[in-house]
C-alpha cells in the first residue's frame, strides 16, 4: 500500500513539468549615427540633419525613430523624413518663435522590438536657439472712436495679455511679421495680419469704450481739374468720386448714410462737393480734404475699372463754422490687386472691402464685394504716392462672433499683388 501511493506521488510530480525554452538569440546589432551633434537656429526658423542606420550580424528588424525633449524644449516641432527608417532619414528641427534663446538638450531615440526583448539606442543632440529677428511689441489697442479699450484680450496664437486702462499691451519674443488678434466682447474678434512694428497701434470697428466730445462743423467747395488733363465734370457714365475730410482727430469715415467727413458725387454730379465733419475734441482741427475720382463696372460701383484723379489739400476747421476750399485734382495711374480667399469651415463669409489709407481714421472705399463667392477677385487700384492700401473681410461664425480679418499696408498702390489665406489677403506683407 505505501509502495503505489508513493508510485502515485512521484508521478503527479513530475507531470507537466517540461522546462521554458529559452528566448531565441538576438541575431545582429544597431546604432544610429547623427550628421552633426549640434544644430544652432533662430527661434522660429527651420533646421536638418541627417539621422544613419548602421546595422551588424545581420540585424534586419524594423527600427523606429523618436525625438525625445525635457519639458522646457515641448516649444520645439519635430519631423522625420522616414519613420520607420530603412538607411537614413532627415530629422526637421523647428523651434517656436516663442522659444527662449538658450541651449536645449535633446536625445534622438531608435527602438526596435527583436524577439519580444526591445532594444534602444540613443543619441544626444544639442539645440542652440538665438532670439535674433524677435522684437518685443508694445502697442494699443482703441476703438473706432479713438478712445482706449481697457481690459481687453489681445493675442498672438495661444498667448494672450490683457489692455491696461489705456488699452495698452506688450508681447515678448516676437518675430515678425506677425498676426494679433483683438477680443472687445465675447460676441466680437478682429485680427490684424502681417504686422512687422514693434508699436502697432490697433484701431477697433467697435463702439465698445464709448466716444469722447465731438465737435461739427461744414466744408464746401469744388474740384478744380488739371488744365489739360482730360478730367471732366459732372462725373460722366459709370464714373464717381469720393470726397474725404481726414485728420488724426477726425470720427472714421462713415460710408453708410448719412454719414460724416465723406461726400460720394454720383454720374452727373460734381465739381462741387458738401461735406458734414466731426472730429472728436473740444477746439479746432487741422486735417486734410481728399478727393478721388474713378471708373466703375456699369451698375457696380463696387467694381473699379481705372482710376482718372486725386488730389488733396490742407484745412482748418472750427466747431460749428461753415468753410470754402478748392481742391485740385490730377491724372493718377491704375495698378491691380488680386484675392484669393479660402473660407474655413464653419465661417459664413460677409462682405470683402479695399481701402487706401489717408488718415489714421479716414479711407476711401474703394471696392467691395457682398456676396459669398466668388472667392478670388481682382480689383483694379490707384497709384498714389505715399498711401498704402487694406484688404478687409467680415464673417459670422456658428458660434454668433462676428470675426473681422485685416491686412494693412500693402503696397505700395499700383504694384500688381498676389493675396492668398485664410479669409485674408495673407502675401506680400509690407
Amino acid at each position: 500500500m505505501r509502495y503505489r501511493l508513493l508510485s502515485l506521488l512521484l508521478i503527479a510530480g513530475c507531470a507537466g513539468g517540461n522546462p521554458t525554452p529559452p528566448p531565441p538569440p538576438v541575431v545582429g546589432d544597431f546604432q544610429i549615427a547623427l550628421s552633426t551633434g549640434t544644430l544652432n537656429l533662430e527661434a522660429g526658423t527651420t533646421g536638418s540633419l541627417e539621422v544613419t542606420l548602421e546595422k551588424t550580424g545581420g540585424f534586419d528588424a524594423e527600427v523606429q525613430l523618436s525625438l525625445v525633449r525635457v519639458p522646457s524644449t515641448l516649444g520645439v516641432s519635430a519631423s522625420f523624413s522616414q519613420n520607420p527608417i530603412q538607411s537614413s532619414s532627415t530629422l526637421t528641427l523647428n523651434p517656436s518663435g516663442e522659444l527662449a534663446a538658450g541651449e536645449y538638450t535633446l536625445l534622438v531615440r531608435a527602438t526596435a522590438s527583436v524577439g519580444g526583448q526591445v532594444l534602444k539606442r540613443e543619441r544626444p543632440l544639442t539645440l542652440g536657439v538665438s532670439a535674433s529677428g524677435q522684437i518685443t511689441v508694445s502697442g494699443q489697442a482703441r476703438n473706432r472712436f479713438g478712445q482706449p479699450l481697457a481690459g481687453v484680450p489681445v493675442c498672438r496664437g495661444s498667448r494672450c495679455v490683457n489692455t491696461d486702462a489705456e488699452g495698452r499691451f506688450s508681447l515678448s519674443g516676437v518675430r515678425p511679421p506677425y498676426d494679433l488678434t483683438v477680443r472687445p466682447a465675447a460676441t466680437q474678434e478682429h485680427t490684424f495680419l502681417g504686422l512687422s512694428r514693434p508699436d502697432p497701434l490697433l484701431l477697433l470697428f467697435t463702439s465698445l469704450g464709448g466716444a469722447p466730445a465731438e465737435q461739427t462743423a461744414s466744408l464746401s467747395g469744388t474740384l478744380l481739374p488739371q488744365s489739360g488733363s482730360g478730367i471732366t465734370f459732372p462725373n460722366p457714365a459709370n464714373t464717381g468720386v469720393q470726397v474725404v475730410f481726414g485728420a488724426p482727430q477726425a470720427k472714421p469715415t462713415q460710408f453708410v448714410p448719412p454719414g460724416y467727413n465723406l461726400q460720394a458725387l454720383f454720374p452727373g454730379q460734381g465739381p462741387a462737393y458738401t461735406l458734414s465733419t466731426a472730429w472728436n475734441g473740444t477746439g479746432s482741427v487741422q486735417g486734410r480734404v481728399y478727393a478721388l475720382q474713378w471708373r466703375h463696372a456699369a451698375g457696380a460701383p463696387g467694381t473699379p475699372e481705372a482710376f482718372l484723379a486725386y488730389g488733396s489739400r490742407v484745412v482748418s476747421l472750427d466747431p460749428g463754422e461753415s468753410t470754402s476750399l478748392t481742391v485740385g485734382v490730377a491724372p493718377i495711374g491704375t495698378g491691380a490687386l488680386s484675392v484669393n480667399l479660402t473660407n474655413p469651415g464653419g465661417l459664413t463669409l460677409r462682405s470683402r472691402q479695399l481701402y487706401v489709407n489717408l488718415e489714421a481714421r479716414s479711407l476711401f472705399l474703394i471696392a467691395s464685394n457682398n456676396a459669398e463667392s466668388p472667392l478670388n477677385l481682382s480689383w483694379a487700384t490707384p497709384v498714389i504716392p505715399g498711401k498704402t492700401l487694406t484688404f478687409a473681410a467680415y464673417a459670422d461664425a456658428p458660434d454668433g462672433r462676428t470675426l473681422s480679418f485685416q491686412q494693412n499696408g500693402l503696397g505700395p498702390s499700383g504694384r500688381p499683388l498676389a493675396c492668398s489665406g485664410a479669409m485674408y489677403c495673407g502675401v506680400p506683407r509690407v
